[in-house]
Formats: structure tokens, sequence, C-alpha cells
């Protein structure tokens, strides 16, 4: 699998100060891939970074929390970039790439948000209606992928809102033993954390979040917060 350096972060809003959202695309120029939520733009990005390819999902209205979704593929990468799915409703897109000479396996990858659980935008629809559709989207795109390709490459990264805290996942090891236990500074879980842990059991992915050297054991990303909010990343247990 060819190295690829990938920026994720919940944007809380890009602001309509010229300068702030010059040093935004400044600093995802330098990120092979950037997948970036909750941007609160109503307008379409893609002329905003001409480095890369945009994929996106704009907010329903200006500064509208929790909406607004960018995919960002640089265009030096050898890949073709193309979207796969979008989902407005449930605020998920998808982009696949795939190597125009067929030499590197197929890549598929999505953003999501998902609201607090005391968010009005739940109204809209349940927490478990919500993950179980990111859980038939995840497995959609493992299918097309496999179709395509020995291994499937899939991920998903976003804001979960979820608190995952030391929630067990002990069917990690029946993926893969060499996959190291996850560690986290949070002992605790908010009520979104286990709809995760599910999502993962159900669709083989696996919890990056508190398991790579520079993140053991994981901190919050956003400090001061009452609650962790965590921004978590998933890929397949047989990924490499």
């Amino acid at each position: 699998m060819l190295p690829v350096c990938i920026l994720i972060q919940n944007m809380n809003g890009l602001s309509t100060v010229k300068t702030s959202i010059h040093s935004t695309w400044q600093r995802i120029s330098q990120y092979d891939i950037a997948l970036i939520s909750e941007t609160q733009v109503v307008h379409s990005v893609q002329h905003d970074i001409r480095s890369h390819h945009l994929f996106s999902i704009p907010a329903s209205a200006p500064n509208r929390r929790g909406e607004g979704l960018i995919i960002a593929v640089s265009k030096q990468l050898p890949y073709s970039a193309s979207q796969w799915h979008k989902d407005t409703v449930n605020h998920v897109i998808w982009v696949t790439l795939i190597s125009p000479s067929a030499q590197l396996p197929p890549l598929t990858i999505g953003i999501c948000y998902i609201p607090p659980i005391t968010s009005h935008q739940m109204a809209l629809s349940s927490v478990k209606d919500r993950f179980d559709t990111l859980t038939r989207h995840i497995r959609a795109a493992v299918a097309a992928a496999a179709a395509a390709a020995t291994p499937a490459h899939v991920m998903v990264a976003g804001d979960f809102n979820a608190k995952v805290g030391n929630l067990p996942d002990a069917w990690v090891s029946t993926f893969n033993e060499d996959i190291p236990a996850r560690q986290s500074q949070n002992q605790s879980a908010n009520a979104l954390g286990p709809h995760l842990m599910q999502l993962c059991k159900d669709t083989s992915m696996v919890l990056c979040t508190g398991r790579t050297p520079l993140d053991t054991p994981a901190a919050p990303s956003y400090p001061g917060a009452t609650r962790d909010l965590t921004t978590l990343w998933s890929v397949p247990a047989s990924f490499h």
C-alpha cells in the first residue's frame, strides 16, 4: 500500500475571514488526503483549493452546526478520484480512489458527522438509525471494493461525538492477533460510544484511536470539553 499522509479534522466552522480560510486551505494542501467535517459553509468549495480534487456536502444554512463535509484528494496521488456515494440526509460522503495502472489496490474513504445525542438534528433519525445507515454504507463499500480487487481497502473517519473510553473490543484479536490493544486517557463512555463499538464489530472495522505509537494512550481531540468529542477513525482489520 502506498504511504499516504491523511488529515482528519472537525473544523467547527470555516471562518468567513479570508486570511483564516487561506491558512486552512494552505494546511489542507500539505496532505495527500484531507477529511474535514462540520465546515458549516453552504457554497461549493470546488475552486477554493486547486491542488486537490474536492468532494463535499454543503451545509443547509450558513453556520449550521454539525453540517458540511469535505474530502480533498491531492492531484499528485497516483489515483483517479471519484465520488462513490453521497447521503445528504445522514451526512456521509464516500470517495473511491483507483490506480489507473492497476498497480495499487483501490481505496474507498468515507467521512461522516453524527450529532450529539442531545442535538435537535437527532430528531430527524434515531441514534440507532444513524449507525445502522453507516453500517450499511460500510458493508456496501467493502462489497464494491472486494468485487473490484483483493484485498478491499475501506476506511471511514469523522466526528461521531462518541466517547468510547476503555469499552472492550476483544473481537479485534479474532481479526488479527497483531493489532495492539486500544488505550485511552478517558476511562468512561457516553451514550454514543457503545453504538460506535457495535458498528466496528458488525463491519470488522478497527478503531485506530489509541493504537498508534504517537497516540497511545489516546488523548481527547477536544481538550477542555466536558465530554470527549474525539474524532475517530476506523479501518478494516485486514488493512496494512
